[in-house]
């Protein structure tokens, strides 16, 4: 079985292929048709997730990997919801932990007592080389323990969506294949709506979006195309799930795409968007696709490489990436809190890597990382946007 993180980054490179092609809309344009449509549609962030928990069993957040600015708007998001005695979460659902650790988790978020290692347990077992080592992830977990101390009738539970054979494979380990990690999370998330739970599923954009990825053979001119967990639960339950996408920039497999300019960030549909969010003066606000959005497509929104498209116009290659599909046909609303400039890389977080862990670390790396100072190194290598937490890592273990 291909490597789980290789093929995912290859999915996230693959679809978010850069092309130049330019935008029908313009940027600087004062008739920019998205802004009419976020001030007549838009909503409060918050009060727009509630009104979705009240008519959906499931509302799903997309988030962007590697950058810490999605992670600590869903902490203020929980600590909002935890405010309101009118909200209904009874779950949040996540990508980064494995279901093996779920008992740990309900000992966490029912502690008297804060345990950050319980969290950092965790995520040391979440699918990636060195786990999901980000401060901003342990402080996910902190917002709902917080939570619950703070409104002890209405708790809210972590539930963790990866399949148990993830955490062997990833420590190098004999292991059963059961079934892929978009169907795990589709088939967990399940179990809780049949229990009527409200829950919000916080993970990659490529899990919450109804859409399928595909890698391509080259020998065989074929794409191996998967499902994710957000077009199983949309296809099974089409009227009690809504996929929101967190604003965010455009991302290859190391995070996002740095640019020499102002905006700092490569940005989706040529930034005509984000203009428009700029217009309204950078409000938090949040909307269903509409208007001039459902016309928007796939490709022109993330920018899928013109060779990609045209390796799809042969139908005998398979290819799941078309020139036609539409953004409204992978997701139902967009939530802006603040301009993609404004955001930076995760930070990494030392008290993760403990001698215990380094060791896994070095097993699952066959022997190519044995200190901290190469892990991070390697870190900065794969993800360079986390350099600025990495950097300060290396020169402390350089001392």
């Amino acid at each position: 079985m291909k490597n789980i993180i290789v093929v995912k980054a290859f999915f996230l490179a693959l679809f978010f292929g850069m092309t130049s092609s330019p935008s029908i809309y313009s940027k600087g344009s004062q008739s920019n048709p998205f802004y009419g449509y976020i001030t007549e549609n838009g909503l409060d962030p918050v009060e727009y997730i509630k009104e979705k928990l009240r008519d959906h069993y499931v509302v799903s957040l997309g988030e962007d990997h590697w950058i810490k600015d999605h992670q600590q708007y869903l902490c203020s998001l929980i600590s909002a919801l935890a405010r309101d005695t009118t909200a209904l979460l009874d779950i949040l659902a996540l990508e980064a932990g494995n279901a093996a650790d779920q008992a740990i988790a309900d000992e966490f978020v029912s502690s008297p007592e804060y345990r950050e290692e319980l969290a950092i347990h965790i995520l040391q077992n979440a699918a990636d080389t060195y786990g999901w080592p980000y401060l901003e992830s342990v402080e996910i977990f902190k917002a709902v323990w917080e939570a619950n101390r703070a409104n002890p009738e209405r708790q809210i539970r972590i539930v963790l969506l990866d399949p148990p054979y993830v955490i062997p494979y990833t420590d190098k380990e004999s292991f059963v294949y059961t079934t892929t990690r978009d169907f795990s999370q589709m088939e967990i998330i399940q179990r809780h709506m049949f229990q009527g739970k409200r829950i919000i599923f916080f993970a990659g954009l490529g899990h919450t979006s109804a859409r399928r990825t595909g890698m391509y053979i080259c020998d065989r001119d074929f794409y191996w195309n998967q499902h994710s967990a957000g077009l199983l639960l949309k296809t099974l339950y089409p009227s009690l799930v809504f996929s929101i996408k967190l604003w965010g920039g455009l991302m290859g497999s190391g995070g996002y795409i740095a640019t020499d300019d102002s905006y700092r960030w490569k940005r989706v549909l040529d930034g005509s968007v984000d203009e428009a969010f700029r217009m309204n003066g950078n409000k938090p606000v949040a909307f269903d696709i509409g208007g001039p959005f459902s016309r928007v497509t796939v490709a022109e929104f993330f920018h899928t490489s013109s060779q990609t498209l045209e390796r799809g116009e042969n139908k005998f290659t398979g290819s799941p990436y078309t020139r036609e599909e539409l953004l409204q046909d992978q997701i139902d609303g967009i939530l802006f809190f603040k301009p993609v400039e404004q955001f930076s890389g995760s930070t990494v977080y030392e008290p993760f890597f403990d001698d215990q862990f380094m060791e896994r670390i070095q097993k699952r790396t066959e022997g190519r990382i044995s200190t901290r100072k190469e892990l991070y190194e390697y870190m900065k290598e794969n993800h360079p946007m986390l350099g600025e937490s990495l950097d300060a890592l290396i020169a402390g273990e350089s001392l």
